[in-house]
């Protein structure tokens, strides 16, 4: 009867780690997807790398979980500078549109 339970409670051991690497391979797909996705925010996809990150380092995978945090980096440094870039072209155009001469005023 313990040998019975001994090769159970393996059996279930094993079950529940494939289902978790199989739910976090499912995972990781998800959010790739999520990352494609044009509407995806800034803030969003930040959050999407790291959690990437957690899942790859969770599988032990660690050159793909430093692969994704370097990729997170240039991502949120290319992001910085459209922002910065799209800002200052709004404030240029706002300050053209409103400079009005002195003799108007």
């Amino acid at each position: 009867m313990k040998r019975f339970l001994q090769e159970l409670l393996i059996c279930l051991l094993l079950f529940f780690w494939s289902s978790v690497a199989f739910a976090q391979d499912k995972a990781i797909k998800i959010l790739y997807d999520r990352l494609k996705d044009p509407v995806t925010s800034i803030e969003s996809s930040a959050q999407i790398y790291r959690q990437l990150t957690r899942l790859y380092a969770k599988q032990h995978n660690y050159a793909a979980a430093l692969e994704v945090a370097q990729k997170r980096q240039i991502y949120n440094e290319e992001q910085k500078a459209k922002k910065n870039w799209q800002k200052s072209i709004l404030i240029w155009l706002v300050c053209t549109e409103h400079r009005v001469p002195i003799r108007r005023l």
